[in-house]
């Protein structure tokens, strides 16, 4: 049956000579997948950008406002046009093995099948039959408001087996007739009186074990255990009925004979639950069965790469996987720092050192308004609840125009929606902190609150002499909601450090070190026909405090705004165009100190950027896509005034369709500097400009199997115009003065990545007895340069030739999760002193450096190793974790200390093996 907005049409089914037979089931639930994306070329572009600029009211403003107000246009679900018989496995027929085999199916914009994965199993056998014959399958394709777009949908294909039918008795030649003198009378017998006994009903709704989630398309089955027949396998009896439950997992079986059942549900990813009811004459029974997941997430969303690809590289993976990699505590935005291109960071700090930059050279966004910070000290975890996120995209280069301001690299953080099938929330506790989360619907939307503080100060203050007091704490409040026929989304969060010490003069403790920062953004998106209109403000506030005596503060207010407008053209082509700004008010107060005088001083400034930018997809050819992009930005603070502009091309081959891609991009970035940069009081300079960069790289993407994929890049990138600090004199104001900074530095970093991939599901090896695993191995090999005029090349504080990590976890039954992470490192670059000239001036030692930056540290390894178990309950889940840091307690080097006149030196160690243990109860 194809189920489609309550409609019903059935498919006359096709039935092979063995019985195997095929059936179709498409609910509310189907996903949508757009077409690949087509771009337009660069003028195209330029004509949406000056459209939006100039034009008082563009056609497509206006086109917009007359379109009628609805969330999604009309959806016409895929129809097969080809079926595909698959032969009955000849092993399998002579053990009578019989069943359904539930695959999803994935078919493109042309109607094709591209993808097959198993839903739910009945062997091995049996399940590659079925996938080898619905890869053959050719469907008419889905289309939304007449435009053809890719579709998931569930296929359940059937293997029967025939008995033959019993011979029929020879043909008798029929006696001649006799005449009858008097015809046979048969007496007439009266039948009893048969008395009609009332139907029973049966019905109700079906929810997931722990998270009493309503479960959709799940098949309910009853069997009439009363007349079961011998020969039938399990002694299940009659099928007497048979539904499947919609959006909010309810269910009728309608009118059925009283009597003893067995009653059946089914649902992929779900183990088979079997219950046994009694219906009385007349009866009308209501019920609610709570089916139990093969393996549990309670906040379980799974993250599909986006509808077009604009970046060479760009790594996503799905939540539940991510938020069980050892070492991570559960923490999803951690996790990016196992992704290929990302140097280790000493002692875990959470630095992000995307391929050989900077850590200030990679930006952070949240969906698409940047945020100042990403992890609290000391990477301990991240900003943000990962169980709110949607999903991660990162991209360590070569990005599209719809980001700027960066010459490193690029990570951007979505949030999903809240929950509508009830309340639902958690309390989870571990060593570092406590959090909770609570979530339900409002109205036709939903709302969400989650807050987490950490407990790190009070089991520190029950230790002994211990004089240093860590927190902090984040929140995180959502709201969404359907408005103007679309969706509206507004998104309120902030975090809070505090550093404190114990003053022993005073007897009393003082904060030395204070950063927060709170942001709120309101989202609104809509499509129409082949019209997307997404528009979002942003607001802010941060603070920075350091130091006690000598005190450092900065605040900054900040608001945002994005528009962002994509228009299909035709099949093969598509615009985008949209605007990004900022506008920022800084304010820095400092005390600084000259000989025993104090002095205060405080500067502020306002900061204006707008960007402008214009992207296109364009597929010429079939297997060719070209995705051109202009990125125009204005920066402007007080009377100076930049502008940047930046051209980029990203080319996609298909060797294969859907399975080997060849892709490359060249494109310039740049940086913003930063406001104390400008300021002569603080060490600054007026007359700098923007950080510049080239990225090209070029790479494959290969999906060797549906669970296996690899991705291998190359790539080399040309930095300029650093700002780096200079004794230089300049004349400024009438007056010679040092120059303090200038645009005079250069960097050049070049390497490959390599990244194999394994998703989860069930491919895993027979022997371990998993019922899921994942993992993968990322391997980078990279070499990051700078230089100063006049100086030689040397490497980048941070440069890390050799990366490597690889990751692995498997499910078992009964709510076993079990981890590894390994990790391999070069270590970073260090300048060794050659020995110290004693200064009698002083009476101290000047030290006598070696070659910058020319020896390096020890190799750097760990292990670390997760243990998960659930408990689930029918309306909640216990979860019990161990996340074990560096199990084999190696002392890694991060920093080489030396003595008074450097003749000697020793090790700063990193940290050494840190269990976590927590616990967490959701419901």
């Amino acid at each position: 049956m194809l189920f489609a907005g309550g409609r019903e049409q059935r498919y006359k089914p096709s039935i092979s000579p063995w019985g195997a037979q095929v059936s179709h089931h498409l609910s509310r639930g189907t996903r949508i997948l757009s077409s690949p994306k087509r771009y337009l070329p660069c003028l195209v572009g330029l004509w949406g950008v000056v459209c939006l600029l100039v034009g008082p009211g563009p056609a497509w403003a206006r086109q917009a406002r007359s379109a009628p107000r609805r969330a999604v246009g009309k959806v016409v679900y895929p129809k097969l046009v080809k079926f595909v018989q698959a032969p009955y496995p000849e092993a399998a027929r002579k053990v009578g093995k019989q069943g359904v085999v539930m695959l999803f199916v994935t078919v493109s914009v042309t109607g094709k099948v591209t993808l097959v994965s198993v839903a739910r199993s009945l062997s091995p056998l049996l399940d590659a039959a079925a996938v080898k014959a619905a890869g053959q399958f050719v469907y008419k394709p889905a289309t939304v408001d007449g435009t053809a777009v890719g579709a998931r949908i569930k296929v359940a294909y059937s293997f029967r087996l025939r008995t033959r039918p019993a011979p029929r008795p020879a043909h008798r030649r029929a006696a001649p007739p006799t005449l009858r003198l008097r015809p046979r009378v048969r007496p007439v017998r009266k039948r009893p009186s048969v008395r009609s006994v009332p139907g029973a009903r049966l019905g109700g709704r079906v929810r997931q074990k722990g998270t009493r989630t309503g479960l959709e398309d799940a098949e309910v089955l009853a069997y009439a255990k009363s007349d079961v027949k011998s020969g039938v396998k399990g002694g299940r009896g009659r099928l007497a009925g048979k539904t499947f439950t919609g959006k909010t997992g309810r269910f009728a079986l309608g009118l059925l004979p009283p009597g003893r059942y067995l009653v059946e549900v089914r649902a992929a990813g779900f183990r088979r639950f079997k219950v046994v009811e009694n219906l009385a004459p007349g009866a009308r029974l209501t019920v609610t069965y709570y089916v139990e997941r093969t393996s549990y997430g309670a906040y379980e969303t799974v993250v599909t790469s986006k509808k077009e690809r604009r970046e060479v590289t760009q790594y996503q993976l799905s939540l539940p996987e991510i938020q069980m990699i050892p070492g991570t505590q559960g923490d999803a935005l951690k996790a990016i720092q196992n992704m290929p291109g990302v140097a280790r960071a000493p002692f875990g700090l959470g630095l992000l050192l995307v391929r050989g930059s900077a850590p200030e050279d990679t930006r952070v966004f949240m969906e698409g308004h940047e945020i100042p910070i990403l992890y609290h000290f000391f990477g301990i975890t991240s900003v943000f609840n990962s169980d709110l996120l949607r999903s991660i995209k990162f991209v360590p280069g070569n990005f599209s125009v719809q980001y700027g301001r960066a010459i490193g690299g690029v990570i951007d953080v979505f949030a999903r929606k809240g929950k509508t099938d009830g309340w639902h929330g958690y309390l989870d506790v571990d060593i570092w902190d406590v959090g909770a989360l609570v979530e339900g619907p409002v109205g036709k939307g939903s709302m969400a609150l989650s807050l987490r503080r950490s407990h790190i100060d009070s089991v520190l203050a029950l230790v002994g002499g211990v004089e240093v007091s860590p927190a902090y704490y984040d929140y995180q409040a959502m709201f969404d909601h359907p408005l103007w026929g679309g969706h509206l989304k507004v998104l309120a969060f902030g975090s809070d450090d505090r550093m404190r010490i114990f003053d022993r003069e005073s007897d009393e403790w003082r904060t030395i070190y204070v950063t927060l920062f709170q942001k709120t953004l309101v989202l609104w998106g809509r499509r129409w026909g082949n019209h997307e209109l997404r528009a979002s403000l942003a607001g802010g506030y941060r603070r920075t405090e350091v130091g006690t005596d000598f005190k450092q503060i900065q605040q900054f207010g900040e608001v945002g705004w994005r528009l962002h407008y994509s228009h299909r053209v035709s099949s093969s082509l598509k615009v985008s165009t949209g605007l990004h700004g900022t506008v920022t008010l800084g304010k820095a107060d400092l005390r600084s100190y000259s000989g025993a005088d104090s002095e205060d001083l405080s500067i502020q400034g306002l900061v204006v950027n707008q960007a402008v930018y214009t992207e296109a997809s364009w597929k010429p050819f079939k297997r060719l896509t070209l995705i051109p992009g202009l990125r125009l930005d204005f920066y402007s603070i007080q009377d100076i005034g930049l502008v940047a502009f930046d051209p980029r091309l990203t080319v996609r081959f298909d060797v294969i369709k859907r399975k080997l891609s060849l892709l490359a991009a060249v494109g310039l970035f740049h940086q913003d500097p930063q406001i104390s940069q400008f300021i002569p009081e603080v060490g600054g300079n007026p007359g700098i400009s923007h950080e510049r960069s080239l990225h090209t790289s070029g790479g494959l993407n290969w999906r060797v199997r549906p669970s296996l994929s690899v991705e291998a890049t190359g790539f080399y990138k040309q930095i300029w115009a650093l700002v780096v600090p200079t004794d230089d004199l300049v004349y400024r104001d009438g007056a010679v003065e040092t120059e303090h900074q200038a645009n005079v530095g250069l960097g050049r970093v070049y390497g490959g990545e390599l990244l194999v991939k394994k998703r989860a599901d069930g491919d895993c090896p027979r022997f371990l007895k998993m019922e899921k695993c994942f993992g993968w191995i990322s391997y980078t090999l990279m070499r990051s340069e700078r230089k100063n005029p006049a100086d030689p090349w040397r490497l980048f504080d941070f440069d890390q030739t050799h990366i490597l990590t690889a990751v692995i976890s498997g499910m078992w039954k009964y709510g076993w999760q079990v981890g590894l992470r390994f990790r391999l490192v070069s270590g970073n670059p260090t300048t060794a002193y050659r020995g110290g000239i004693f200064a009698a001036d002083s009476n101290s030692y000047i030290p006598v450096f070696g070659e910058p930056n020319g020896d390096r540290l020890p190799l750097f390894h760990q292990l670390d190793l997760r243990v998960d178990k659930k408990w689930v309950f029918k309306n909640w889940i216990l979860s019990l974790y161990l996340d074990i840091q560096n199990v084999y307690n190696y002392q890694a080097t991060e920093f080489v200390l030396w003595n008074f006149n450097y003749t000697q030196s020793t090790t700063l160690n990193g940290l050494p093996i840190i269990p976590s243990l927590g616990i967490k109860g959701a419901f």
